[in-house]
């Protein structure tokens, strides 16, 4: 198709393009175009099944899709996907497990020491009430608190998965308490007591204010 402004009829039909249009030829970018951010994370699991009710059952993820040895590998592969929601809807994915053998066996998690290439995941709650709930439901699960902090920019609360995998479970605080000093609140750091974690309801953050 013929943009308009693109071509010019001559008199016996014949067509000539506008100079002014395509001939002009783009600059070259100096830096790379920034992206949206991170759109997925695949994990390789031990267990498709224990995975499954870690990231489905007890942090929520909704299962969206399965593949199974789509290439023909032996031993085949599996592999399943996963979405939280944002504004009630799903995504394609947030993310992947991949159940593969001969994995070395998992070691405690440690933020410190940890010997993974990955050190944790962090997934995000909507606000502090639901936060709040999901920690209590947690709890509740049997499953081992390990850290609380608050970081200037979110609360978080980090637990294991079974594969070793560190696991933020965190939500957002206001950009007002930390959006005038991003990068120290990256170096803001205070642990919390567990004990107290779902009496402090009316807690924000003790990060420094501008004066």
């Amino acid at each position: 198709m013929v943009s308009k402004g693109d071509i010019l009829a001559t008199e016996n039909g014949s067509h000539r393009k506008d100079a002014t249009s395509d001939d002009v030829p783009k600059a070259k970018r100096s830096g790379p175009v920034a992206p949206v951010g991170v759109n997925h994370l695949v994990l390789n699991v031990h267990d498709m099944e224990e995975s499954h009710h870690f990231w489905s059952d007890l942090l929520g993820f909704e299962q969206v899709g399965e593949l199974f040895n789509p290439s023909g590998d032996e031993p085949p592969m599996r592999m399943r996907f996963y979405s939280g929601k944002s504004d009630d809807e799903l995504s394609h994915h947030d993310i992947a497990l991949v159940e593969r053998a001969g994995l070395p066996d998992p070691v405690p998690w440690s933020m410190m020491t940890g010997v993974g290439a990955i050190n944790h995941i962090a997934i995000t709650y909507p606000d502090q009430e639901s936060w709040l709930e999901q920690v209590e439901f947690l709890r509740d699960q049997g499953v081992k608190l390990n850290l609380r902090m608050d970081h200037g920019m979110t609360h978080s609360l980090y637990i294991n998965d079974p594969n070793g995998y560190g696991v933020e479970v965190l939500y957002d605080l206001p950009r007002e308490v930390w959006g005038h000093d991003i990068n120290a609140a990256l170096s803001y750091a205070v642990p919390l007591p567990k004990s107290k974690l779902l009496e402090e309801t009316e807690r924000v953050s003790d990060f420094p204010q501008p004066m």
